[in-house]
């Protein structure tokens, strides 16, 4: 991959920009942040916390309130709610976003890796493969090299949009193929992590620029409503928040006894070691998401980490829909026969009915 050095300097630039905020901005963003969630909307909504599913007794808080929860019902005006299949044990890679994932990679991936993290790239090839993989564990295991190979074009076909699915035998899942290719995987999440980071640097501008609460709370919408196309469409879409990108396998519409409902978002955040979600409150006054959400533990339902927002989709779809056919093909020839199995399902992605330049109403 030829990498332009214009277009790495722009990077480097836009990730020193962003990490260059000072400590006491931080802390004043926390601050406003927590006091904005208190107070959220006009109707100060509440958030409730709901226990459908508990973990172990040892790690629910004797301080929640357990409520019984339900979708919300198809006459609300903005009900949204998809999945793709997904299980944090076998679904996530074997390793975390710990800044030294990088392993002995070549320069400038470890560089990234090391100093910034490498939670694009982790989070793009786990939805890599859940979108273009299919495991056969009863057939021979690859060579370390064949291996290489493939996750390379397991990536092309990712960073294309094609629906087509590279068979990796050997293994039934992810993390178990990871387990036993550690090193391999490490470098290839790295080398993803900024091909990601190239390809979607004028996403970064926001960060940059900020928004304000009422452009967050059309960003939420707009996003939203793209993660639910994209989730129908059979992909794990990802999704930046500040600096930090995670991927979303699934999205409920929830409302508590007090009627009051919100966004979940479920989520793989690779500096996590189990599953977490994302809380979005939908304020009746405005009729759309608020700008600000919250990260709850699934097992307690408590509250770990407010947020001002807002939540942008985040990855290789931009244009087209994210699908490039010719690249596709080209992918496909170059690949020696019997590495492709047609996914049934494929179909191809259709553009996304919202634009990402225009907010919604």
């Amino acid at each position: 991959m030829k990498i332009h050095t214009s277009t790495l300097t722009l990077g480097l630039i836009l990730t020193l920009l962003i990490q260059g905020a000072s400590a006491s901005e931080r802390s004043d963003q926390k601050t406003a942040h927590k006091k904005a969630m208190r107070t959220l909307g006009e109707t100060a909504v509440k958030i409730t916390h709901t226990l459908n599913n508990p973990g172990p007794p040892e790690k629910c808080s004797p301080e929640v309130e357990v409520i019984v929860t339900k979708p919300a019902p198809q006459k609300d005006k903005i009900t949204l709610n998809a999945k793709v299949p997904f299980h944090f044990s076998t679904d996530t890679m074997c390793f975390s976003n710990n800044g030294k994932a990088a392993g002995d990679g070549p320069f400038p991936f470890d560089y990234i890796a090391e100093k910034f993290g490498s939670c694009q790239g982790i989070s793009g090839l786990a939805s890599a493969f859940s979108q273009n993989v299919e495991f056969d564990p009863k057939a021979r295991p690859l060579s370390e090299d064949e291996l290489k190979y493939r996750v390379s074009v397991i990536e092309s076909l990712y960073m294309n949009g094609c629906p087509d699915r590279v068979v990796v035998p050997g293994f039934p899942n992810l993390f178990d193929v990871c387990s036993a290719h550690e090193e391999v995987f490490k470098k290839e999440t790295t080398r993803l992590n900024l091909s990601l980071y190239i390809r979607t640097a004028t996403q970064l501008s926001a960060l940059v620029t900020g928004v304000s609460p009422e452009e967050g709370a059309q960003t939420n919408l707009r996003t939203l409503r793209g993660l639910v196309n994209s989730l129908k469409a059979g992909k794990q879409p990802l999704i930046l928040i500040r600096t930090h990108v995670m991927s979303v396998h699934a999205i409920e519409t929830v409302i508590d006894k007090d009627n009051n409902h919100f966004y979940r978002l479920k989520i793989y955040d690779s500096n996590m070691s189990g599953p977490r979600w994302i809380e979005i409150p939908f304020s009746p006054s405005t009729e759309r998401p608020s700008s600000g959400f919250v990260f709850v533990d699934p097992w307690s339902k408590e509250i770990t980490e407010y947020n001002d927002g807002p939540i942008w989709e985040f990855g290789p779809d931009g244009r087209d829909g994210g699908y490039f056919p010719q690249q596709c093909e080209q992918i496909k020839k170059t690949a020696p026969s019997g590495m492709f199995r047609q996914n049934p399902d494929a179909q191809k992605p259709a553009p996304k009915s919202v634009p990402k330049t225009t907010p919604s109403p």
